[in-house]
C-alpha cells in the first residue's frame, strides 16, 4: 500500500514559471497498485502541455480523512499560476489529458470522505477516453 495522504497517485504537466513551458508526457502505464490517499488519482495537464496515452490496470484506490488539512482544492504547486484550484475530491481526475485508459480500476469512498467527495471519475478537456470494469 502506498499513499498516506493528498493524492495517491499524481501526474502533473503544468508551468512552473511563466515562459519555462512543462511539456508533455506521454506512454506512461500504472499497473497493480493498491494506493489510499485523501484524493484519488490525479492527472492534470494544461493548455499546451498534454497528457497522452495514460493507462491504469488493476488499480486499487482507497480514499478516507487522514489528516487535519482541509481538503478543498487541487494542489498544482509548486506552479506560480495557478497553484490552487478549489475543487471537491473524485476517484480518478484527469484535465486535458488524451487516450486515457483504465482497465480494473476500483474506487473506494470511506463515509469520511461523504462531505468533500464528488465523483468516481472525473474528465474535464480530455479526449479518447476507455473506462473497462
Amino acid at each position: 500500500m502506498v499513499g498516506r495522504e493528498a493524492e495517491a497517485i499524481c501526474v502533473t504537466a503544468v508551468d512552473r514559471k511563466q515562459g519555462n513551458r512543462a511539456g508533455h508526457i506521454r506512454n506512461v502505464h500504472f499497473e497493480n497498485i493498491n494506493c489510499s490517499g485523501e484524493n484519488g488519482i490525479f492527472l492534470h495537464g494544461s493548455e499546451g502541455n498534454s497528457l497522452e496515452d495514460i493507462s491504469f490496470r488493476h488499480i486499487r484506490v482507497d480514499i478516507r480523512k487522514q489528516t487535519a488539512w482541509p481538503i478543498d482544492h487541487w494542489d498544482l504547486r509548486p506552479s506560480e499560476v495557478p497553484g490552487m484550484i478549489p475543487g471537491k475530491v473524485n476517484g480518478f481526475t484527469c484535465v486535458h489529458g488524451k487516450s486515457i485508459r483504465c482497465e480494473d480500476v476500483v474506487i473506494r469512498k470511506d463515509s469520511s470522505m461523504d462531505p468533500w467527495f464528488d465523483q468516481d471519475f472525473c474528465w474535464q478537456d480530455t479526449e479518447n477516453v476507455t473506462v473497462v470494469k
